[in-house]
């Protein structure tokens, strides 16, 4: 099960990453936009939110269902504020990037540790990882700056972000398949052993 799980990972964070490079050109070329219509339409997920949350307990009544009718209230109101007003989510999309990336940063440096002793290119991610931290914090620090080049920054530091990452998830799966060769090799080697 653990070796299923670890199977049908790798793939997911690698389409992950993908979807971050194509998300980074986006930004990339078109900064200004981009960030208005994220902005847009995360406040009509929030606003579909709230009006789902407040139809489920409308129905079910109750004193629960008055307390679940406020809480899609106070979700549709930030919903409409963010849908009419986009730029003050903009405000924000910096911080929230640049933690996302130095997090990215954080799990690809403990991936690129655990290839110590394992893969003499283990370096590279560690170097790659620590780069990409920085530039998670340098984008956290610098998010007063004007939207569309924090926008065209941010787009940047995505595809590095993402590139890295799938080159530490290529060698993790390049030092797997050959513990799993050497394994497999230990076990023809004693089964041809106790045969003799």
């Amino acid at each position: 099960m653990n070796s299923l799980t670890k199977k049908i990972r790798i793939p997911s964070t690698l389409i992950t990453s993908i979807l971050w490079i194509l998300l980074g050109v986006i930004l990339l070329v078109y900064p200004g936009e981009s960030l208005d219509t994220l902005a847009r339409v995360l406040g009509i997920i929030v606003i579909a939110f709230g009006v789902i949350e407040a139809i489920l307990n409308f129905t079910n009544g109750g004193g629960a269902g008055i307390f679940g009718i406020g809480v899609g209230i106070l979700l549709i109101i930030p919903g409409l504020v963010v849908v009419i007003r986009p730029d003050v989510l903009v405000s924000l999309l910096p911080i929230l990037a640049g933690l996302i990336i130095a997090i990215h940063g954080i799990v690809s440096l403990v991936n690129s540790f655990q290839l110590i002793g394992r893969d003499k290119y283990w370096w590279i991610g560690l170097l790659l990882s620590v780069v990409t931290i920085a530039f998670g914090a340098l984008l956290f620090t610098r998010a007063h700056d004007a939207a569309k080049t924090v926008a065209r920054i941010v787009g940047i530091l995505m595809i590095f972000s993402s590139v890295s990452h799938i080159w530490v998830l290529f060698r993790r799966a390049r030092v797997r398949k050959i513990r799993e060769q050497e394994a497999n090799a230990l076990d023809v080697e004693a089964k041809i052993t106790d045969v003799r």
